[in-house]
């Protein structure tokens, strides 16, 4: 993370999924930090359907010590978030009555946790890695990902703060929890989703198991929190969600970049369709099998932890046990909408959902190998067993976030005229169409116009941009196609009054020009005036008549 974002001969390099996760985030916070909720890269709708409750506390720190977004999001959150969840850890499974022994199990698998992914690339002679694999990303992938690493520490913090709450029971501790629970959901609805529904599960079993009304009580405020936060801004989000039984086991057993078992796929489709249930059945489930274990890793250990304390604590009349069934009933809740539900537009979002059950198995993982009743040297063999079964798919991934040179890059005469844009008077910046055939035509590291549909322009220069970020927009299920197919006809037409009129209607001040990227019609004539040039590099133009 730290490495990204920084000036160096080449231009500003972004690592791993910084070019366009990180810019995002970058350009909202730059939004956020002006008091305004209209979407940067598609004005003047509103920003809907989309959790940014990292980015507002983000740019509230941006207004209050005046440190750059970029420098806040690269340089200083994601070790600070690192260590916070650290000591979280620590303090949860201090509470758990974890042994050192459990505290370290629990921060190997929190930072080093990976898949069984290396195995299938050993299978296909394609090295170590294969974080993937199994469809998840793995551990070595969670912190980079400012926004869930802020919803783990807001979880830790409420289960804390819940603890101390059901051992003696203070205002403090339960307004902490609630906040820290009802928050959850703008930071990270997966979390927030998670959380809230074991709140309810466990609320309502101690209700009727031991007529205790704390848990309930909690969950009313914390519901209370989510909804006011939540429904303002994500009242159609439901629409985003839609049935799928095994989606991810099924694309992960026939797609040739993830498993890719093609006697597998191929007998469960005459299966299917010659209807042959008692052969159906066995495979799905070797599929789900597959899909969890090859994702859990050496984590899968944490499911036997999670049967046997269901089995010791159900009853949950104390708060320890309390804690623990809660962490159960979230491990579940956070498998089921993987193996049930997609998400319409971008399918594999879902998988932040199975990101937590990852998490959460891993805590039970350091829990049963602290319990192991066997020798000393039982346990030596066992541990240095888990620790190389466990670090191949996490030093596999390494390539891709530690070389010099970056995949992509903004370049140093681009990052200079992006300095002047963020100098001149607030306005909307209109950018050429993403073109994905230009990818083949640059070497890494990519200029980010050529690299993909990113945020960069307004990230960087602090404007709007009227169509940026096509990914981000699909997520959220705007209609961007007919504000593409538009812009696609303003820059090919010669009739001057039509632009000048798109110009106005759209309230667009500048034009940013990249790479040779031209228009059809007469600049003077639609009232733009070039204010900044290179040559074959980078064209602004304002717009006189905004």
């Amino acid at each position: 993370m730290v490495k990204s974002g920084i000036v160096r001969d080449y231009g500003m390099g972004f690592w791993g999924p910084n070019a366009h996760d990180g810019l995002w985030h970058i350009s909202l916070i730059n939004q956020l930090s002006k008091f305004d909720f209209t979407h940067p890269t598609f004005p003047p709708h509103p920003l809907i359907n989309y959790h940014y409750g990292f980015d507002l506390l983000a740019s509230i720190i941006v207004n209050l010590t005046r440190i750059p977004a970029i420098t806040l999001y690269f340089q200083i959150l994601p070790p600070v978030f690192s260590l916070l969840t650290g000591i979280l850890i620590i303090k949860l499974l201090n509470l758990l009555k974890g042994t050192k022994t459990a505290v370290m199990w629990a921060l190997f698998f929190v930072y080093f946790g990976g898949s069984f992914g290396y195995i299938v690339n050993l299978i296909k002679g394609q090295g170590w890695g294969g974080e993937s694999a199994f469809w998840s990303n793995q551990s070595i992938s969670f912190l980079i990902n400012p926004p869930l690493a802020l919803s783990i520490i807001m979880i830790l913090t409420g289960l804390i703060s819940l603890f101390r709450f059901l051992e003696r029971p203070s205002r403090l501790n339960f307004t902490v929890s609630a906040m820290a629970f009802g928050l959850l959901i703008m930071v990270k609805v997966y979390a927030g989703t998670i959380m809230l529904s074991s709140l309810t599960v466990v609320g309502l079993f101690l209700l009727w198991r031991n007529h205790d009304w704390k848990i309930l009580k909690l969950l009313a405020l914390s519901a209370l929190i989510s909804m006011f936060v939540f429904i303002p801004s994500n009242r159609k989000s439901t629409r985003l969600i839609k049935l799928d039984p095994l989606w991810f086991p099924h694309t992960m057993m026939e797609s040739k970049d993830r498993v890719g078992w093609e006697r597998y796929a191929n007998a469960r489709s005459a299966y299917m369709e010659s209807k042959y249930l008692t052969k159906l059945l066995p495979a799905e489930l070797i599929a789900v099998a597959i899909f969890i274990i090859g994702n859990l890793g050496t984590r899968s250990i944490g499911l036997i932890s999670i049967f046997k304390s269901f089995r010791i604590y159900r009853s949950a009349n104390n708060p320890r046990h309390t804690l623990i069934l809660l962490l159960i009933v979230a491990s579940v809740v956070s498998l089921i909408p993987t193996l049930l539900f997609i998400q319409v537009g971008t399918p594999w979002n879902m998988i932040q959902f199975f990101y937590y059950f990852q998490f959460l198995v891993g805590l039970f993982a350091a829990l049963e190998l602290s319990n192991l009743n066997i020798q000393k040297a039982g346990k030596l063999l066992i541990s240095v067993f888990v620790i190389l079964l466990t670090l191949p798919s996490t030093f596999g991934s390494l390539p891709s976030y530690l070389p010099d040179r970056p995949p992509s890059a903004i370049p140093t005469w681009e990052l200079e005229a992006l300095s002047f844009l963020k100098s001149q008077p607030d306005g909307i910046i209109l950018t050429y169409p993403y073109d994905k055939s230009k990818f083949a035509e640059h070497v890494e590291p990519r200029p980010l116009f050529a690299y993909e549909s990113t945020a960069y322009v307004s990230a960087l220069s602090q404007h709007q941009t009227f169509l940026e970020d096509e990914v981000n927009l699909s997520i959220s299920n705007y209609q961007l196609q007919e504000r593409r197919q538009e812009i696609e006809r303003v820059f090919r037409t010669t009739e001057n009054p039509q632009v000048k009129e798109f110009l106005a209607r759209n309230n667009i001040r500048y034009l940013y020009l990249v790479n040779n990227q031209n228009f059809s019609f007469s600049p003077p004539l639609v009232g733009l005036t070039e204010i900044y040039s290179k040559p074959g590099k980078v064209s602004i133009y304002r717009n006189v008549n905004i």
